[in-house]
């Protein structure tokens, strides 16, 4: 099931990636094989907030500059919230909350199911835990190859 992950990552064209190959270097085996196997998981989720952070803060930045070169021949180097006026100001607050809500499934798919994993008792349990944890990805990939997919017809036509 991992690497179907994989593979869709490739279809889609995602940014952050399993490689194939360490993937089949790994096991789900008891002990240090499947704790392994969790942490890049773990890091790979990791990644994706990150990448969204950074995307975040690339258009946040972008947004602002256009609106101060609207505004003003000068764009300064730093600018705080505070100095912006208060229309744009909202806009940033909106942004930062949108910002959240991208993020907060991710942070949470990080921390809570793996909480679970280690309180689980058996490792039966836990492989059913870490496969319904891949699964959820899986059917995330699927849905945005599925879109992906729609557009690229729309743009063909």
């Amino acid at each position: 099931e991992v690497l179907k992950v994989a593979e869709l990552q490739a279809a889609v064209k995602a940014e952050i990636r399993f490689d194939e190959e360490v993937l089949r270097q790994r096991n789900l085996t008891r002990g240090a094989g499947f704790w392994s196997f969790v942490t890049t998981w773990q890091g790979y989720l990791g990644k994706r907030a990150e990448l969204r952070k950074k995307e975040f803060e690339s258009d946040l930045s972008k947004e602002i500059i256009d609106f101060l070169r609207e505004e003003k021949a000068d764009v300064p180097r730093q600018v705080s919230l505070s100095e912006l006026p208060e229309q744009m100001q909202r806009r940033v607050v909106a942004l930062q909350g949108q910002l959240q809500e991208d993020i907060e499934p991710l942070v949470k798919a990080q921390t809570g199911p793996v909480q679970e994993l280690v309180q689980s008792d058996s490792h039966r349990e836990r492989l059913v835990l870490f496969k319904g944890m891949v699964e959820a990805e899986k059917k995330r990939l699927e849905a945005r190859l599925a879109l992906q997919s729609v557009f690229d017809k729309e743009q063909d036509e």
